[in-house]
Protein backbone atom coordinates (compact mmCIF):
# COMPACT_ATOMS: atom_id res chain seq x y z
CA UNK A 1 0.00 0.00 0.00
CA UNK A 2 1.48 3.30 -0.88
CA UNK A 3 1.95 6.49 1.41
CA UNK A 4 -0.83 8.60 -0.97
CA UNK A 5 -4.05 6.12 -0.31
CA UNK A 6 -3.32 5.55 3.10
CA UNK A 7 -3.66 9.17 3.82
CA UNK A 8 -6.40 9.44 1.76
CA UNK A 9 -8.56 6.65 3.43
CA UNK A 10 -7.04 8.23 6.95
CA UNK A 11 -8.46 11.56 5.92
CA UNK A 12 -11.83 10.06 4.45
CA UNK A 13 -12.33 7.82 7.84
CA UNK A 14 -11.59 10.77 9.86
CA UNK A 15 -14.21 13.41 8.04
CA UNK A 16 -16.46 10.53 8.25
CA UNK A 17 -15.72 9.71 12.25
CA UNK A 18 -16.12 14.06 13.52
CA UNK A 19 -19.35 13.80 11.37
CA UNK A 20 -20.74 10.88 13.18
CA UNK A 21 -19.44 12.55 16.67
CA UNK A 22 -20.79 15.72 15.71
CA UNK A 23 -24.42 14.22 15.09
CA UNK A 24 -24.23 12.04 18.32
CA UNK A 25 -22.92 14.87 20.44
CA UNK A 26 -25.95 17.44 19.28
CA UNK A 27 -28.26 14.12 19.98
CA UNK A 28 -27.17 13.58 23.58
CA UNK A 29 -27.55 17.37 24.65
CA UNK A 30 -30.82 17.57 23.11
CA UNK A 31 -32.00 14.80 24.96
CA UNK A 32 -29.87 16.04 28.35
CA UNK A 33 -31.69 19.59 27.67
CA UNK A 34 -35.21 18.59 26.32
CA UNK A 35 -35.17 15.01 28.03
CA UNK A 36 -36.91 14.02 24.71
CA UNK A 37 -35.37 11.81 21.95
CA UNK A 38 -35.90 13.64 18.86
CA UNK A 39 -35.86 11.23 16.11
CA UNK A 40 -36.22 13.75 13.17
CA UNK A 41 -32.26 14.72 13.92
CA UNK A 42 -30.80 12.66 12.14
CA UNK A 43 -33.50 13.48 9.33
CA UNK A 44 -32.54 17.00 9.55
CA UNK A 45 -28.67 16.49 9.56
CA UNK A 46 -29.37 15.27 6.34
CA UNK A 47 -31.90 17.62 4.27
CA UNK A 48 -29.27 20.21 5.74
CA UNK A 49 -26.74 18.43 3.44
CA UNK A 50 -28.96 17.98 0.36
CA UNK A 51 -30.38 21.59 0.66
CA UNK A 52 -27.07 22.97 0.72
CA UNK A 53 -25.67 20.28 -1.96
CA UNK A 54 -28.88 21.74 -3.87
CA UNK A 55 -27.93 25.38 -3.20
CA UNK A 56 -24.38 24.90 -4.93
CA UNK A 57 -26.53 22.87 -7.72
CA UNK A 58 -27.98 26.45 -8.28
CA UNK A 59 -25.14 28.24 -8.97
CA UNK A 60 -24.88 29.69 -4.95
CA UNK A 61 -21.73 30.12 -4.00
CA UNK A 62 -20.38 27.63 -1.73
CA UNK A 63 -19.91 29.85 1.92
CA UNK A 64 -23.40 31.46 1.05
CA UNK A 65 -25.19 27.82 0.73
CA UNK A 66 -23.34 26.98 4.26
CA UNK A 67 -24.61 30.15 5.77
CA UNK A 68 -28.02 29.56 4.28
CA UNK A 69 -28.67 25.72 4.31
CA UNK A 70 -28.11 25.79 8.43
CA UNK A 71 -30.39 28.51 9.01
CA UNK A 72 -33.35 27.06 7.00
CA UNK A 73 -32.63 23.44 8.56
CA UNK A 74 -33.07 25.36 12.07
CA UNK A 75 -35.79 26.76 11.23
CA UNK A 76 -37.53 23.85 10.02
CA UNK A 77 -36.22 22.60 13.21
CA UNK A 78 -37.80 25.13 15.69
CA UNK A 79 -41.09 24.72 13.69
CA UNK A 80 -40.97 20.58 14.54
CA UNK A 81 -40.05 21.51 17.84
CA UNK A 82 -42.85 24.50 18.64
CA UNK A 83 -45.68 22.27 16.86
CA UNK A 84 -44.48 18.39 17.50
CA UNK A 85 -41.98 17.89 20.79
CA UNK A 86 -43.48 20.62 22.58
CA UNK A 87 -47.12 19.89 22.99
CA UNK A 88 -45.92 16.41 23.54
CA UNK A 89 -43.31 16.81 26.04
CA UNK A 90 -45.85 19.64 28.37
CA UNK A 91 -49.76 18.01 28.58
CA UNK A 92 -52.36 20.57 30.27
CA UNK A 93 -53.26 19.46 33.90
CA UNK A 94 -50.42 17.53 34.87
CA UNK A 95 -48.19 20.14 36.53
CA UNK A 96 -45.30 19.83 33.99
CA UNK A 97 -46.07 22.94 31.79
CA UNK A 98 -45.83 26.62 31.62
CA UNK A 99 -49.18 27.75 33.91
CA UNK A 100 -49.53 24.78 35.84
Amino acid sequence: MNLDLFATNLLYGLTIESALIFIASSLSIIFGVMGVVNFAHGSLCMLGAYFGYSLILWKVNFWVALIIAPLAVGALALAIEALTLRPAQYQPGDGSGPGD
